[in-house]
């Protein structure tokens, strides 16, 4: 009997034992598997180069879980290595883009799950005992096991309120870090910015951290001016269906500002951005990517020739709901996953991927906007320049809104700019001919003789021209995204809802003049989710009629979610903010300059 009892608990044990086994085996790969998804050190410092750009840049000192930015109020409208007189100017009014350069560090446990930090801001007056405070909150996220600085994108907590003076940072597990540069706060301009704020509101920050730590240590505020883009003639590039949407629907469909007096009454509103001042430019027909409707079409070609044209109905009909006119919307046809090979074989024509087609006017015919009539040309990449040169001729855009190459991994993103900015060059050249000027008259699209120019962010009276010959389009700006970020496709990280802030960078080669958050309330961001909904390719395939593969799905979804590799743009898009590189068009012209915003290509 004992013997019997024995070899059962001996089997007991090694049941146990392997239970145990697959038990860290499991854990083993989905640890393995989130932490893979950085394919670089993630203890490394970002490092971002603000020297030459129109960064204004406020030390402070974070002690206790506190630290002030005094010039809130009166901040100056040059960079902080200049010097400037004391004035009094509202943030706030002039709309600023801020990111805070903080030092970080994970727990343990923020080595195998997501560290978050979230902020919460809120508004007392002096003298208040400090209840029910009117509050606002972000949240931010890191990589598994981040070390080192990091820029937080806090520019919804600076918009909140009308008198931000002092912010209060209450974090958790805080230590002691002094790898920063001190600031100076002891100088004349900041005992001025001390007195005349004495007696207004504060806000308090509340920084909670989830398994991160926010050490004790000199900090900076990144600001940069937003340029008034209200009345901006925008051009937005998207290089397939989607992409407008995924990285520019808040945009595209409205400017943002917070109305109200107090937090609790204010939401971020449309200024009613002048819709017809909003153009969106489709590359490619989106006739490549995955066999989605297999159980539909048995044949391949079939397949995706329809793909294409559903795609390409996707792109022109979509931007409706973000109250774009029909006619500012135009698909030039070209075929998915090619635009590198025609750069690379030009003047030959290429074929589709998968239908071995080379007609473009296949996708073309289906474009219900007057600009189609200035389309031209066949699948090469001579006809994709030469299309873009004309239609920015007959735009005339202030802001052209298109992915930033050397931040973006997809080669269809990237030959989309670069044909995007010899078409610049060659219109700055021609911009005088107005032989591809369609007719236009007594349509809302066509351009307006009283408009504004923005130069260097700061806002200057309209201009009148007697006539389009003084357009210039080296006056105006790159806003610049990326949909497919270089290093990997989890970017932005964590989810829905957090902040977008600046991405990995290392190395001091990106290019850029200034950083633009843009807002989106929530209200904005669920007609975001709507408008990503109504692309057939974002949404699952047909195959979730039948309810095996419904299941499949499902369990794909968790496995997903588990493993750490979810890069749904439901996630990655849906955001507080959409974030833009700001670069002057004028400066595309300097080949080095040029060099750093293209990138290596492979």
């Amino acid at each position: 009997m004992n013997t019997k009892n024995k070899i059962s608990r001996n089997f007991l044990y090694l049941c146990l034992f392997i239970i145990l086994i697959g038990i860290v085996s499991v854990l083993s790969r989905v640890i393995h598997s989130r932490i893979s998804a950085y394919p670089y050190n993630t203890a490394s410092d970002y490092n971002y180069d603000f020297r030459g750009t129109d960064a204004k840049i406020v030390n402070s000192q974070l002690r206790s879980g506190r630290f002030s930015l005094p010039a809130f109020h009166n901040y100056p409208d040059t960079p902080a290595d200049k010097p400037k007189e004391f004035n009094k100017l509202s943030i706030q009014n002039s709309s600023y883009s801020a990111f805070l350069k903080i030092n970080i560090s994970t727990t343990f446990m923020g080595r195998f799950f997501q560290p978050e930090a979230q902020l919460i801001s809120c508004l007392k007056s002096d003298g208040e005992s400090g209840q029910n405070p009117e509050c606002v909150s972000i949240s931010e996220y890191f990589e598994n096991g981040a070390e080192g600085i990091r820029y937080i994108n806090i520019t919804p907590l600076l918009s909140s309120f009308l008198y931000p003076t002092e912010i209060e940072l209450k974090t958790n597990n805080v230590k002691v870090d002094q790898n920063l540069t001190k600031p100076n706060l002891n100088n004349e301009k900041y005992n001025n910015l001390k007195k005349y704020n004495s007696k207004t509101n504060r806000i308090e920050i509340q920084l909670k951290g989830h398994r991160v730590l926010f050490k004790d240590q000199p900090i900076e505020v990144i600001l940069f001016r937003n340029q008034e883009i209200t009345n901006s003639k925008i051009l937005i590039i998207a290089p397939h269906p989607d992409d407008a949407e995924i990285a520019a629907f808040g945009l595209y469909s409205g400017q943002g500002y917070y109305s109200g007096s107090s937090p609790s009454n204010r939401s971020l509103q449309s200024r009613g951005n002048n819709q017809k001042n909003i153009y969106i430019v489709t590359v490619t027909a989106g006739d490549a990517g995955t066999y989605q409707y297999d159980e539909i079409y048995s044949n391949r070609r079939n397949h995706f020739l329809k793909k294409g044209r559903l795609r390409t109905w996707n792109s022109i009909t979509v931007p409706l709901l973000g109250g774009v006119p029909p006619e500012n919307i135009l698909n030039l046809g070209f075929f998915d996953g090619t635009l590198q090979k025609m750069f690379d074989v030009n003047p030959e024509t290429v074929k589709s991927l998968y239908t071995g087609i080379s007609n473009v006017k296949i996708f073309r015919r289906q474009n219900i906007s007057p600009l189609a009539n200035i389309l031209e040309g066949e699948a090469n990449w001579d006809s994709l320049v030469t299309n873009l040169e004309n239609l920015l001729n007959t735009i005339e855009p202030d802001i052209i809104v298109a992915p930033y190459p050397a931040l973006d991994r997809h080669s269809d993103h990237k030959f989309s700019s670069i044909a995007l900015f010899e078409a610049i060059k060659r219109a700055a050249i021609s911009n005088k001919n107005r032989q591809y000027k369609i007719d236009v008259e007594n349509t809302d699209y066509a351009a307006d003789k009283n408009y504004e120019r923005h130069d260097n962010y700061a806002k200057h009276e309209n201009n009148n021209y007697e006539d389009h010959a003084h357009y210039d389009i080296r006056r105006g700006f790159l806003y610049l995204y990326t949909n497919h970020f270089v290093l990997n496709e989890y970017y932005p990280y964590g989810k829905m809802g957090a902040v977008i802030s600046p991405p990995p960078v290392f190395e001091k080669t990106i290019y850029f003049k200034s950083i633009y958050s843009h807002l989106l309330s929530p209200d904005r961001q669920r007609e975001k989710i709507l408008s990503l909904e109504a692309m057939n390719d974002l949404r699952p395939d047909t195959s979730w009629r039948f309810s095996g593969d419904a299941l499949n799905m499902a369990f794909a979804s968790i496995k997903r979610d588990i493993m750490g590799k979810n890069v749904s743009y439901y996630r990655r898009a849906i955001r507080n903010n959409e974030l833009f590189f700001v670069v002057p068009v004028s400066d595309i012209y300097n080949q080095s300059v040029l060099n750093r915003i293209v990138g290596a290509i492979e």
